[in-house]
């Protein structure tokens, strides 16, 4: 895996029968289709216009069949401990993708997680620098995004038909992949180290 401060996959994360289990119970929700992805929201909702969370419309807490994921986080990280109050799950079909961003540093606190189901696909990432790097997401890994992987690089999903890990190796075909991403609201301002990318910071 790539070397970025605060950026670490961890592999199987989950089993193959837990996966169907969350597939089944996932794909059986209502999901939102006013983006180009479908989206399921728990806990709160994100606003894709503010690119923030509405922290005073809480939904209620996240499904008990997401419980063992969140323990099993926690489990990984003791020194987190974080109470994950929301969850976001993007559909991703073939092809589809997701634009370069940074998580808004206002709307959530510490690490994000997210957590890869039916198949693998390349994140891309960049800093300030115009350094980009790519991390292949495997089905069933967890990434975990803290400290500058966080807060200061942009991550995204290319819109393509097909991944490319080496130069000298085959195309991956993508196919559908569905991404569950676990994290905490903050509902306060950001004092990150990262002022130059922090929404908090740059409106003082």
């Amino acid at each position: 895996h790539i070397s970025i401060p605060g950026l670490h996959v961890i592999d199987n994360f989950i089993t193959q029968e837990e996966e169907n289990y969350l597939f089944e119970f996932i794909d059986s929700q209502i999901w939102l289709s006013n983006l180009r992805r479908r989206v399921q929201h728990y806990g709160y909702d994100f606003n894709y216009e503010t690119l923030n969370i509405d922290t005073q419309n809480c939904k209620g807490e996240l499904p008990n069949q997401f419980k063992f994921i969140i323990e099993r986080i926690n489990n990984y990280l003791p020194n987190y401990k974080l109470k994950i109050d929301q969850l976001t799950i993007n559909d991703y079909s073939a092809g589809c993708g997701i634009a370069s961003h940074i998580d808004t540093h206002s709307a959530f606190d510490g690490p994000i997680f997210s957590l890869s189901l039916l198949s693998g696909c390349i994140m891309e990432l960049s800093n300030p620098q115009s350094i980009n790097k790519h991390v292949w997401l495997e089905r069933r890994s967890l990434l975990i995004l803290s400290e500058e992987a966080r807060y200061l690089w942009a991550h995204g999903i290319a819109y393509r038909k097909y991944d490319k890990l080496k130069f000298n190796e085959p195309l991956i075909s993508r196919q559908r992949r569905i991404s569950l991403t676990f994290r905490k609201i903050l509902g306060t301002i950001c004092n990150c180290n990262y002022p130059d990318q922090c929404d908090s910071q740059k409106t003082k």
